[in-house]
């Protein structure tokens, strides 16, 4: 599949390919909320943190953030600083920390997610860590084939169960685990 000639991925889901077979990006979806020349950064969707973290990070957090976000489920966001909290949302709530991706959705710290009851978002999934790549090298994974790209959705972001998130965007790309092959050739 070729890179979309974008100047930027902000705002699409980068798929796992089948082929990958290694933790932690075994089968997974992630939102990327920034992406430029100097690289890029995401949140994974799809895989989920145990109740436990869940506790976990509250013990520390602020009560009325735990109140406005308990019970949830928590997403293993990625491997980079996995104690700092994220909240992909719908826009009506924004602060001015928050970064905008599209029109559709927001990304705001956990320390800046405050919103007044008239403002709550509708729809919102709380992570735990991101990922993130230096300058060029999410294109070059991208090049051989570890990631497939497709739109992100409000549907597969916040309507499909976190198991469900992979196999329903490989299924939007007309794809099947089964049909692909794990190199490719360049003419």
């Amino acid at each position: 599949m070729d890179v979309p000639r974008l100047s930027s991925l902000k705002g699409y889901l980068l798929v796992g390919a089948p082929h990958v077979d290694h933790a932690p990006f075994q089968q997974t979806v992630i939102f990327l909320f920034a992406h430029d020349s100097s690289g890029a950064m995401g949140i994974c969707i799809n895989h989920v943190f145990d109740q436990t973290a869940l506790d976990s990070f509250f013990s520390e957090a602020d009560e009325k953030i735990h109140q406005q976000l308990n019970p949830l489920t928590l997403f293993d966001g990625g491997p980079i600083e996995n104690d700092r909290g994220f909240i992909i949302h719908t826009p009506e709530y924004k602060h001015q920390q928050s970064v905008e991706v599209g029109n559709a959705f927001l990304v705001t710290n956990t320390a800046h997610f405050m919103p007044q009851e008239s403002e709550e978002p509708k729809h919102f999934l709380f992570a735990l860590g991101y990922t993130a790549w230096q300058k060029d090298a999410l294109e070059e994974e991208i090049q051989h084939n570890l990631w497939m790209l497709i739109p992100a959705t409000h549907h597969l972001l916040f309507d499909t169960t976190p198991a469900q998130k992979w196999p329903l965007a490989l299924h939007k790309m007309g794809i099947t685990a089964p049909h692909l092959i794990q190199k490719a050739g360049h003419a």
